[in-house]
């Protein structure tokens, strides 16, 4: 359904995201970058997350430049939350 939905309303940046979660459920790694780096492009209000979540795939394709820079945009727009200093140590450890 949100498939559909996003096709319909490519351009709307919420169903972006929600569509990157579904795929972050799935496992779909490609696909939850695709829609999380749309969402980010977009720029959703909940952009944090979208970083995060299309950091979290990066990281899971080995991009792991590019997913420490994701979640550096993550906390530029929400320093406080503690999930994304987790998920750049991680991404920070993957490397070495």
């Amino acid at each position: 359904a949100f498939t559909r939905a996003a096709e319909r309303q490519p351009n709307n940046p919420d169903l972006q995201l929600n569509l990157a979660k579904i795929h972050y459920q799935l496992g779909n790694t490609d696909a939850q970058g695709e829609a999380a780096r749309r969402a980010v492009d977009l720029r959703t209000q909940s952009l944090a997350e979208a970083y995060v979540l299309l950091g979290d795939a990066l990281r899971k394709q080995r991009k792991y430049a590019e997913s420490a820079a994701a979640l550096q945009n993550a906390l530029a727009a929400d320093p406080k939350n503690y999930d994304v200093y987790v998920a750049l140590a991680e991404v920070h450890r993957a490397q070495n």
